[in-house]
């Protein structure tokens, strides 16, 4: 099973209830990064019931999670808060809706498990469950599209990178844009994962969120880019510092951890400056994973090869990054109808030659 981190949730840690909580999802081969959001989300969860005696949280019932679950929606993000006021959500909510409803869905299961495993007195839980066109869960499902740069914030956000980001910055980019990667699988890429004679990195089954080996087919630049990264910058890390020379690609340039593994954190405050520097306040290192999938669908290919490349276990997963330009929508709305718009224009010329 997968690792516990357990510095990200210090409450779930001090309670062995909520502990082995933990523990039984990592023994259900939960990915790493799942685990991780399980245990802060629980950890949210006992920091707003602080006041309460432990076997209270436990014996919650339906008014409680009501109040914290209102509690959410009026509550600023605790990572980049200082960038977030700018950002305007139609939903009128400080965390995005996507948040809330993740972290609502972790304390219904981990209500459930203390129900199946008699932990609970109180048989029902405390967290109800929508079931499609009969009820509505507790949060509604977001509405709005995603937010993801246009192709004006792009060429802004990669001549910032091309100006004035490290090497090491400027490959981390083009490789997540490139794979449409999650963070953490950007971040455990190894350098025995790429494949010079294919011009790809394979992503393996092990990093990945769904278990899915899959591949990033990487472009003349970004491959250019990694050699360069690979063989100059990192291997003096390598030989300065120590280090498995085909470990993970990403090292830490910092004085304090040279030559170790690249932090989600790092990675963070990298897009977290850019974003400011920019103009560009809700971009994240998953917008570049919204990015690369919808600009594979405006380049053509189909949405079963896009949810294969993304690694998605549905189409209906791929569905949400999916976003065509409105002009490009317009675009072939009027190239499909233009005989009907020259019918018009017919029928319009007789008239005034008529008139």
């Amino acid at each position: 099973m997968n690792e516990i981190d357990w510095k990200w949730c210090p409450r779930v840690a001090a309670h062995e209830i909520t502990r082995n909580f933990l523990l039984s999802q990592a023994r259900l081969q939960k990915a790493r990064q799942t685990l991780e959001a399980y245990g802060r989300d629980l950890d949210d969860l006992l920091e707003d019931f602080a006041n309460l005696p432990f076997a209270d949280v436990i014996e919650a019932d339906s008014g409680l999670l009501e109040q914290y679950i209102d509690g959410l929606y009026n509550r600023p993000p605790k990572h980049g808060a200082s960038s977030q006021p700018q950002i305007t959500r139609i939903t009128k909510t400080r965390l995005s809706l996507a948040t809330i409803r993740r972290r609502v869905g972790t304390a219904r299961r981990f209500y459930q498990w203390l129900i199946d495993r008699r932990l609970r007195a109180d048989l029902v839980n405390p967290v109800p469950k929508g079931a499609k066109g009969e009820s509505r869960g507790p949060v509604p499902p977001a509405r709005q599209e995603p937010w993801f740069p246009d192709d004006a914030a792009w060429e802004r956000i990669l001549r910032h990178f091309l100006d004035h980001e490290s090497l090491r910055n400027q490959v981390l980019l083009f490789v997540c844009y490139d794979g449409a990667l999650r963070r953490e699988e950007c971040l455990r890429l190894r350098v025995e994962d790429i494949d010079d004679a294919s011009v790809t990195i394979t992503v393996r089954a092990d990093i990945t969120k769904n278990r899915k080996e899959r591949l990033v087919a990487l472009s003349p630049i970004t491959y250019k880019k990694l050699h360069q990264y690979v063989t100059r910058e990192r291997a003096r890390l390598i030989e300065d510092y120590g280090g498995d020379p085909n470990g993970v690609i990403f090292l830490s340039e910092s004085h304090r951890n040279p030559g170790r593994p690249l932090s989600v954190w790092t990675f963070q405050d990298v897009i977290k400056k850019v974003r400011k520097l920019v103009g560009t306040p809700a971009l994240t290192p998953h917008k570049l994973r919204h990015l690369g999938l919808n600009d594979l669908l405006r380049g053509g290919m189909e949405l079963h090869e896009v949810s294969y490349y993304a690694g998605h276990a549905s189409l209906e997963s791929t569905n949400p990054y999916l976003h065509p330009q409105r002009e490009e929508v317009a675009r072939k709305v009027r190239k499909a109808t233009k005989w009907r718009d020259e019918q018009v224009k017919r029928l319009i010329e007789e008239n005034e030659s008529h008139g």
